[in-house]
């Protein structure tokens, strides 16, 4: 019974931790842009699924897994900023309906 209690109390904060790096995610690019990026949090979830991959597909250690999961979302991320971000900055009227 204890063993579950603090298992649980693991899990919450380990979940608690991941929402609160989300939050001052979005905090930090609305801060610094000044535009709402809502493609941040499917971004995160676009490299937690490519860890995930590599790790089921390969059976690869902690540390490719932290690599792959991080490139993927930089990757991600990228990839919206000069898809829909950079014709904002350029200012293309079009493109900010649009993204």
């Amino acid at each position: 019974m204890a063993a579950d209690f603090i298992q649980n109390c693991l899990d919450g904060l380990m979940i608690g931790s991941s929402y609160s790096l989300l939050a001052i995610g979005f905090t930090l690019i609305f801060g610094v842009m000044r535009r709402l990026n809502l493609s941040y949090g499917p971004s995160i979830m676009l490299g937690a699924f490519l860890g995930t991959l590599v790790y089921l597909e390969f059976q690869a250690g902690n540390f490719v897994v932290a690599l792959a999961t991080v490139f993927g979302a930089i990757a991600a991320g990228i990839y919206v900023e000069r898809v829909c971000f950079w014709a904002i900055r350029q200012g293309a009227a079009a493109a900010s309906m649009v993204s």
